[in-house]
């Protein structure tokens, strides 16, 4: 995904948990995260929102940050979900 952003000339910013934090390292390293973006754009392997990147998007969510998830059908991707509660971004991000 990275090689995609970098492609599309956005920034690309890599977000490490803190390696003495502990278990929950993780999921204050996703609420950074969305802290500092505009917008999140989640890919999923399957059409279903599992595993950390879901994390990513309901902490977006929470923070009323607008998020786009799209999952891979076999063929491509297609969009899964939204929250963008003030269409901010619909009409910039992919169908």
């Amino acid at each position: 995904m990275a090689k995609l952003a970098i492609s599309l000339w956005l920034d690309v910013e890599w977000f490490r948990p803190d390696p003495i934090g502990g278990k929950g390292a993780t999921f204050l390293r996703d609420i950074e995260l969305v802290r500092s973006v505009d917008l999140v754009l989640a890919y999923f392997s399957t059409t279903t929102l599992i595993g950390g990147t879901a994390h990513v998007v309901e902490k977006a969510m929470d923070l009323e940050t607008p998020v786009y998830a799209y999952g891979f059908t076999g063929d491509g991707f297609m969009r899964v979900g939204e929250h963008d509660s003030h269409d901010a971004w619909g009409r910039s991000v992919p169908g």
